[in-house]
């Protein structure tokens, strides 16, 4: 990187527009808006993890054009390791600020006392995975979203069980219907998100999410949609959901954030009728495409999603690096 004409400094407040025109720009067939970037921060934002978040800016214009960041997370953690990715806008790539930016990362991330890092990087960008590689990156496992087109699933497709449903005292609903500012809805949900996602496959362990930091990643931001959030509920206890949002910058397109079952209901179908209902919600309020994220050794929900029609959208790979004293 040429000292002299761009700046590595601390992400400031005033960067998040720049950032969504960023990425954008490298990965436009998902685009983002400036609110589901700070979202996307917000939500890594807690006290009890590292975030270390640094900005390129060209001195000239006084642009941003690249970034960096490591975070940790309650859903993937390992005290020893820590997020890393980078971004630079396409105008200003093969000048080496990815790896200026990546050295800096090393550097905190030394600092911190890390044993390592994780990244992931699209498996159908040759340059990028070059790079990952020559980084000292070695795969570890593959994640994907995955779009479903909800004008190619036949209409009005009939639950799979709903006498068995109505014997075990199941009754479908949604965080709209229950209350979404009722603490005793958020309560329940929190506690059932607890267990289902206990067994989850992850590429860290697992640390159990506080009640503030689930809600502040569930109920709020700029995606929020209580209506499309999906619930089973058996007297005043959750035992499995689906939980969409909407993508700010793709009006057509619903995103699902979590879903899943109690272990002690798991084999009866709640999983495939919360999401046969998601299908229905967004064919009746004209969104186009519903996408998820899967992980390759999660092949329960995978098969889900792969019978319901989900086709793979995109590919990442997950690499680990060790760092050297």
């Amino acid at each position: 990187m040429d000292e002299g004409r761009y700046r590595l400094r601390d992400l400031v407040d005033t960067d998040f527009a720049a950032l969504a025109r960023i990425w954008t720009r490298v990965d436009p067939e998902r685009p983002i808006s400036e609110e589901e970037i700070r979202d996307q921060f917000r939500y890594t934002d807690e006290p009890r993890f590292l975030r270390h978040r640094r900005s390129i800016v060209e001195v000239e214009s006084n642009t941003v054009v690249g970034s960096g960041s490591l975070w940790q997370t309650a859903t993937a953690f390992d005290p020893n390791f820590a997020f890393a990715g980078v971004v630079v806008d396409p105008a200003h790539q093969h000048r080496g600020l990815g790896r200026r930016m990546f050295n800096d990362l090393e550097d905190a991330a030394r600092a911190h006392r890390l044993q390592g890092l994780w990244a992931g990087v699209r498996a159908d960008d040759p340059r990028s995975v070059r790079f990952f590689e020559a980084a000292g990156f070695r795969e570890k496992r593959r994640m994907w979203t995955s779009r479903l087109d909800v004008t190619e699933v036949p209409p009005d497709l009939p639950p799979r069980t709903p006498e068995r449903w109505a014997a075990d005292g199941i009754v479908f609903t949604t965080v709209r219907e229950e209350g979404p500012d009722r603490p005793e809805v958020r309560e329940a949900l929190y506690r059932l998100s607890v267990d289902a996602m206990q067994d989850v496959p992850r590429i860290g362990g697992r640390l159990t999410s506080t009640f503030e930091e689930f809600t502040r990643s569930v109920f709020g931001g700029t995606g929020y949609l209580p209506e499309a959030m999906f619930l089973a509920r058996v007297g005043d206890r959750y035992v499995a959901f689906s939980l969409l949002f909407r993508h700010a910058a793709e009006p057509g397109v619903l995103h699902v954030l979590l879903t899943g079952t109690h272990p002690s209901y798991r084999g009866r179908g709640l999983a495939g009728e919360l999401k046969r209902r998601t299908i229905e919600f967004a064919r009746r309020n004209d969104y186009r495409f519903i996408e998820t994220d899967n992980d390759s050794e999660n092949e329960r929900i995978w098969s889900i999603n792969r019978q319901l029609g989900f086709r793979q959208f995109r590919t990442w790979i997950m690499g680990q690096r060790e760092l050297k004293r």
